[in-house]
């Protein structure tokens, strides 16, 4: 089963994502690519707001509780960016891609074995949760960038300002 979009974001598990576990991957490479709003893709919500430091504060459809999201450059990408999501289980990373109306999100999910195979050489898998975790940005990076060039456009979930 892929996780969808940004519903990985509030996960309160690590199983089947990209993860570097509690250790940070991106500390001062941020970006804010994306306005604060409400965004809306389904029947998932999320709300943005950019904080002072370079980080966003999302808070999740009816959650009290905000995470902490990092926006870097993915190298190489234009105009795709790595999203470092903060949980209290570790860090989830996505691909975010900002559009006219919003912005677009890429899951990868190490439970899909295109996505596992992307990660190969890259980072390690650990079978028992179906996760992929990396210990450095550059490793990460190379394996976004496999995921993003395999994936066919009906991967990316849209997010709308509302």
């Amino acid at each position: 089963m892929r996780l969808t979009g940004l519903v990985m974001l509030g996960a309160l598990a690590l199983g089947g994502c990209y993860t570097s576990g509690k250790n940070s991957l991106y500390s001062d490479k941020f970006v804010q690519p994306i306005a604060d709003g409400v965004y809306v893709s389904g029947d998932n919500t999320r709300l943005l707001k950019r904080m002072p430091d370079g980080r966003y504060a999302m808070l999740l459809n009816a959650n009290k509780k905000a995470n902490e999201v990092r926006l870097a450059v993915l190298p190489g990408q234009a105009k795709t960016f790595v999203g470092q999501v903060s949980t209290d289980d570790g860090n989830i990373y996505v691909a975010i891609r900002p559009e006219k109306k919003g912005f677009a999100v890429l899951s990868p999910s190490c439970t899909d074995v295109p996505d596992q195979t992307a990660a190969k050489g890259y980072g390690s898998y650990e079978e028992t949760l179906s996760v992929c975790q990396f210990t450095s940005a550059k490793a990460l990076e190379s394996a976004l960038t496999n995921v993003i060039a395999a994936a066919p456009a009906s991967r990316w979930d849209h997010y709308v300002k509302r």
